[in-house]
């Protein structure tokens, strides 16, 4: 059964908020009307943001692809996945949203013209689910850890080639519509600023490294411009 999390706190990374406008990491000369700009929309979307999640830990057969519960069975398609989780006895399906309320404020300055305010929005709501999904990921790491487990970097859907099509198995399976999370039939999430994904446990507490098991390095997009992602296939 999945368990749902909801009142999580929520910070809004503006280092990751300047890094989904398409400021890169190193960029120290931001200029003072966007920062102004910056600072005000945080205001606006803090206020609105209603930051939930869910998840459900099940058994991995690697050797099948396959998780397994109580109600039945999901194989996992792809090469990218597969891989990824291919020293992994248990997965963690999740969902995690910063709610509806954003999504309109993105639209009402789109349809007034204010194209920059729009953009800063789309990224702060960006920003603000990936904490989500970094917190639920920290709380995961202490729960793996009591049970002498380690767990592989999470993998969510469009990475590495994974298709979107699985959305729906997803979040099925992770509860996501008891937090209001919906699968369009183009396999998209509704709220917008809504993440699916997976995350693996390794049996045994050695540290797993992140160069080996992060999802780029697996990518065969070349030159990937997610800016989750560090590039892409080269």
């Amino acid at each position: 059964m999945y368990e749902i999390l909801v009142d999580l706190p929520i910070q809004i990374p503006l280092g990751e908020t300047y890094r989904y406008m398409g400021f890169p990491a190193n960029y120290n000369d931001i200029p003072g009307q966007i920062i102004r700009m910056v600072e005000e929309e945080v205001s606006v979307a803090t206020a609105v943001l209603k930051p939930r999640a869910t998840y459900h830990t099940m058994a991995y057969d690697a050797a099948e692809n396959t998780l397994y519960n109580k109600e039945g069975h999901l194989r996992l398609i792809g090469s990218s996945i597969c891989m990824h989780l291919s020293s992994c006895t248990k997965v963690t399906i999740f969902t995690c949203t910063v709610g509806p309320a954003i999504d309109p404020l993105m639209d009402t300055y789109f349809k007034k013209g204010e194209y920059t305010r729009a953009l800063i929005i789309d990224a702060i709501g960006s920003a603000a689910v990936e904490y989500i999904v970094d917190t639920l990921n920290q709380y995961l790491n202490t729960a793996a850890y009591r049970q002498q487990h380690s767990l592989v970097s999470r993998f969510s859907p469009g990475y590495g080639g994974w298709g979107l099509t699985i959305q729906k198995d997803l979040v099925d399976l992770a509860g996501g519509a008891a937090i209001g999370i919906k699968v369009t039939d183009a396999s998209l999430l509704i709220p917008r600023k809504s993440v699916s994904g997976i995350i693996g446990w390794v049996p045994g507490l050695e540290k797993i490294q992140q160069g080996i098991t992060s999802p780029c390095t697996l990518c065969q997009i070349p030159k990937c411009k997610n800016p989750i992602c560090k590039g892409g296939a080269s």
